[in-house]
């Protein structure tokens, strides 16, 4: 049911990925995000937008992504995890802009950013293979998302990601 991740296997490609989350810094979860990406893609660099928006609070989330986005250069992910739907059948999604791609929860968190550089493409993932186990106190959704930037920088082609 699960994508088995082979952690011998190491992605060869360089590519940006910047993570926004409202996970806070007191604890070792953001440490733990990096270490999976940086695990699976050692070459990525991994840029830090904030870790500190306000629990559950999508529009500062969408907001501060806005405000960035544009100043990355062309190719990159952006992953917004800030869900107050954990749980619920939200879906996740990945929007293909015309510069960056974006991952993260389909809640709004995404949209003013994608709004301002314009959308090509949307997809919804619902493919359960494209998942990952549990990691301890957060859910399947949240590190599912770790996964989708790691498929983009694959350059794996996008509409083989809604197919079930």
């Amino acid at each position: 049911m699960f994508l088995r991740v082979n952690l011998d296997t190491k992605l060869k490609k360089r590519g940006i990925i910047s993570l926004l989350t409202d996970f806070g810094t007191r604890d070792a979860y953001v440490g733990a995000m990096k270490g999976v990406l940086l695990g699976l893609a050692p070459l990525s660099t991994l840029v830090d937008i904030s870790h500190a928006v306000t629990k559950h609070n999508i529009l500062q989330g969408a907001f501060l992504l806005s405000q960035v986005s544009s100043y990355f250069p062309v190719g990159s992910v952006h992953l917004a995890v800030i869900d107050p739907g954990v749980g619920t059948s939200r879906r996740r999604v990945i929007i293909q802009g015309r510069r960056c791609f974006y991952v993260g929860p389909d809640n709004g968190v995404l949209s003013l950013a994608v709004k301002k550089e314009g959308i090509v493409k949307i997809i919804n993932i619902e493919n359960e293979k494209y998942l990952l186990p549990t990691l301890p106190e957060h859910s399947r959704e949240e590190i599912s998302l770790l996964l989708l930037p790691l498929i983009l920088l694959m350059g794996l082609v996008l509409k083989s990601l809604d197919q079930k």
